[in-house]
């Protein structure tokens, strides 16, 4: 019964990292950032002013949420690649925090941001093969 959940929400993990590309390739190709320094960039996020930007953030949150929650029901021969998805995402949006408190300019960030989505479509499509 687990697998049968823990496929579900792999496979509504790897939908919504791929729903979080597109949005942050608009992002990146479309949004013009306005150059903020770090105490007025609360003001920025809180404002609601850039709409894509609060999704792709919320898109995040949530895939975290259901990284954590597939830990609960994802048989001991997925773990691991479940695990290594769950942590890419952490770092991805570290990564992502660090890119918006450089004011959009520091585009190592967004390139490790990227990295990390990669290797967490890697890992949960890992997770996929190991579940069957």
């Amino acid at each position: 019964m687990e697998s049968i959940y823990s496929r579900k929400i792999v496979f509504a993990i790897l939908i919504i990292l791929i729903i979080e590309f597109i949005v942050g390739m608009w992002l990146n190709l479309f949004a013009a950032f306005p150059q903020f320094n770090f105490s007025s960039m609360m003001n920025f996020m809180a404002s609601g002013s850039m709409g894509m930007l609060m999704l792709h953030i919320a898109l995040g949150v949530i895939l975290g949420i259901l990284g954590i929650a597939l830990l609960m029901f994802i048989p001991e021969r997925g773990r691991l690649f479940s695990i290594i998805g769950l942590i890419s995402i952490i770092i991805a949006g570290i990564n992502g925090l660090f890119f918006m408190y450089t004011g959009f300019s520091n585009n190592y960030y967004s390139f490790f941001m990227a990295l990390f989505w990669v290797i967490s479509i890697v890992s949960y499509s890992m997770v996929i093969q190991f579940t069957k």
